[in-house]
C-alpha cells in the first residue's frame, strides 16, 4: 500500500467566482454615467449649431442673443427715463407716482435681462465631469427639444464592478478587501478592485449577495458594460490535507486509513475544501498520521498492510 503523510499547509487561496445564474453568470463592469440633454433648456426648439467629442456643446443661440439684445436696450432706455423723472421729481415738475412707475419699468427691464442672460447660457451644454463623450444621438442641423438626449458622457477612469457571491462566501468578504478583476477580452490582464459596499440582504431565490468594488482603470483597457470575472482573495490558515484519492466513502460520511505500525486502521472524518487534489481534513487527524492512498478502497479496518511512501 502507498501512503502519503498528512500535511499541514495553508489552505487559502483565490476563490475564481464565476456566478453561475443567468442573470449573474459574470460580474458587471458599470460606470459613473449621465446623459447629457436639454432638461434645463427653455420651453420650444433649438437649433445644434455643433456638437463634437469634446467638453462643451454649443446650440444655435441666435435667437436668445437677439432677445437679450433688446432686453438690455429696454433696460437702457429705463435707466434713462428713471434718471431723467428722478429729477423732475425733486422740483415737483412730474408727479412722485410717475418716477415710482419709471423705478418699476426699470426693475422689470433688468429681470428681463437677467432672464435672456440665463436661457442663452442653457443653449451650453457642458459635462458635469471629466470623462469620454460617445456616440451623438443627434446630428449637426437637426432640432431638439428640451429633454432631448444628445450624448453621453462615460467616465472610465475610475470603474465599479458589482456582482453577486454565494452567501456561503459571506463571512470572507469586508469593506476594504481587496479582489481581482479580469475580462474576457483580456484573462491575462486583471486589476485589483477594493469591496466599497455590501448589501445587508440575501437574495432569497438565489441565496446570493451583491457586491460592489471599484478600481482604477487609467489605462482605459476596461469598458463600461463589459463582462468580468471576479477573484475573491481568502486569507491563509493552517489546515489538514491529504490527496483526494485517500477519501473512501462509508455510509453517508467519509472515511480514510491510516497506516497504524503494519495495520490499518480506518478514521471517520469530516471534509472540508477541494484544492488542487486534495482535500481539506476539517476534524479526523491532527497532521501527523500517514495517509493510505493506493488501494485504500480495498482495505478493512485492521488488515495487515506493508507501506510504500509515496514519490514526491
Amino acid at each position: 500500500m502507498t501512503s502519503s503523510a498528512a500535511k499541514i499547509e495553508f489552505a487559502g487561496r483565490e476563490i475564481d467566482y464565476t456566478p453561475p445564474w443567468p442573470r449573474r453568470k459574470y460580474a458587471d463592469l458599470y460606470r459613473e454615467h449621465v446623459g447629457l440633454d436639454m432638461s434645463n433648456v427653455a420651453a420650444g426648439r433649438a437649433r445644434v449649431r455643433e456638437l463634437k467629442l469634446a467638453d462643451e456643446a454649443k446650440l444655435d443661440d441666435a435667437l436668445v442673443l437677439a432677445e437679450l439684445g433688446d432686453a438690455k436696450a429696454r433696460r437702457e432706455l429705463a435707466q434713462t427715463i428713471s434718471a431723467r423723472n428722478a429729477t423732475l421729481a425733486k422740483s415737483r415738475n412730474v408727479s412722485q407716482t410717475v418716477a415710482d412707475q419709471a423705478r418699476t419699468d426699470l426693475a422689470l427691464a433688468e429681470s428681463a435681462v437677467a432672464l435672456a442672460e440665463v436661457q442663452l447660457s442653457k443653449l451650453t451644454i457642458r459635462a458635469p465631469f471629466d470623462g469620454r463623450l460617445g456616440f451623438r444621438s443627434i446630428s449637426e442641423g437637426a432640432y431638439v427639444q428640451a429633454g432631448n438626449p444628445l450624448v453621453h458622457l462615460e467616465k472610465i477612469d475610475k470603474l465599479k464592478a458589482a456582482f453577486s457571491i454565494p452567501e456561503l462566501y459571506l463571512t470572507r468578504l469586508e469593506i476594504g478587501q481587496t479582489v481581482s478583476v479580469a475580462t474576457d477580452a483580456a484573462p491575462s490582464e486583471s486589476a485589483d478592485a477594493v469591496i466599497t459596499a455590501i448589501d445587508p440582504l440575501v437574495d432569497e431565490a438565489s441565496r446570493s449577495i451583491r457586491v460592489r468594488a471599484s478600481f482604477d482603470n487609467s489605462t482605459a483597457r476596461m469598458r463600461p458594460g463589459m463582462l468580468a470575472r471576479i477573484a475573491i482573495k481568502g486569507q491563509a490558515r493552517e489546515a489538514v490535507m491529504v490527496p483526494e484519492a485517500a477519501i473512501v466513502p462509508n455510509a453517508g460520511s467519509a472515511a480514510l486509513f491510516v497506516a497504524d505500525g503494519e495495520k490499518a486502521r480506518s478514521v471517520t472524518v469530516k471534509t472540508g475544501r477541494r484544492i488542487d487534489g486534495l482535500v481539506e481534513i476539517v476534524d479526523g487527524l491532527s497532521g501527523a498520521e500517514k495517509v493510505v492512498v493506493a488501494g485504500a478502497n480495498r482495505l478493512q479496518d485492521g488488515a495487515a498492510i506493508a507501506v510504500t511512501p509515496a514519490a514526491n
